[in-house]
């Protein structure tokens, strides 16, 4: 499955011991998926606007760049937090020369726990791809957010998300969610083993449309304790990227 360690950046206080209620009501949780492709189809800014209007609790995001060149070695995942007012964790891919990361990120506007990078499988893959593990507090306990881009190789691709079922599977019906770019169809095969995890395909329950290219391949999957109570779930329609964003809203279960 590949090593874990810390998330590279970690830009917030870590609750090392653990949530606190009081500091984070219990109360319905607005979830974004969005892959940015690093602002290239408009400009960071722009991608800023989108989010700011989302309202979101928590973000996961795809296609990050950090202190490369190209994007002017600016810290995409901290300048965006930093925008919305959010705490922000990022997990590099790959460094890309002549210098510079490439990867995602979790955006969080309750509490962190704490958060961690997974290496997932890649043999064959076009690039490496990594999980990004963030426990946020809801209420007074967390949920686990998985935020992950799957490889363009289909064999890649069906490697990582049986890894990444693995990496849910433990939080399964205690608060989990996968939010991401899994790059294939709710029928997939690595798809299907993510939601067979359990997890719950909530697009597919609330809002079965195209996020890129005509196709479903951005996804919030959820295990039933967080995804029995969504609701108004959307795709955006915005031109800030090659992907919508895909919003929700979730009510985890949880005390």
């Amino acid at each position: 499955m590949g090593c874990s360690g810390p998330a590279d950046t970690l830009i917030a206080p870590s609750l090392n011991g653990g949530c606190d209620g009081a500091a984070s009501p219990l109360r319905p949780l607005r979830l974004v998926t969005y892959n940015i492709k690093s602002g290239f189809e408009s400009s960071i800014e722009r991608i800023g606007d989108v989010l700011a209007e989302l309202d979101a609790d928590v973000i996961a995001l795809q296609e990050v760049d950090r202190d490369a060149a190209r994007t002017d070695h600016r810290d995409q995942a901290r300048d965006l937090g930093d925008r919305l007012g959010m705490d922000a964790a990022y997990a590099a891919a790959v460094t890309r020369p002549p210098g510079g990361d490439f990867g995602v990120a979790i955006l969080s506007r309750l509490p962190f726990v704490g958060a961690e990078r997974f290496d997932l499988p890649s043999a064959g893959s076009f690039e490496p791809r990594v999980a990004l593990a963030a426990d946020v507090c809801v209420g007074a306990s967390p949920v686990r957010v998985f935020a992950t881009h799957s490889d363009l190789n289909p064999f890649a691709r069906v490697a990582q998300q049986r890894a990444l079922a693995g990496l849910a599977r433990p939080y399964s019906g205690r608060g989990v969610v996968v939010a991401g770019d899994l790059n294939d169809t709710a029928d997939a095969t690595g798809v299907r083993a993510l939601i067979d995890t359990p997890l719950v395909d909530v697009g597919a329950v609330l809002a079965d449309a195209a996020t890129c290219d005509g196709r479903r391949i951005d996804y919030i999957l959820a295990d039933d304790i967080v995804a029995d109570g969504a609701s108004d779930m959307r795709v955006i329609d915005t031109d800030a990227s090659d992907h919508f964003p895909v919003v929700t809203n979730l009510a985890p279960a949880l005390r």
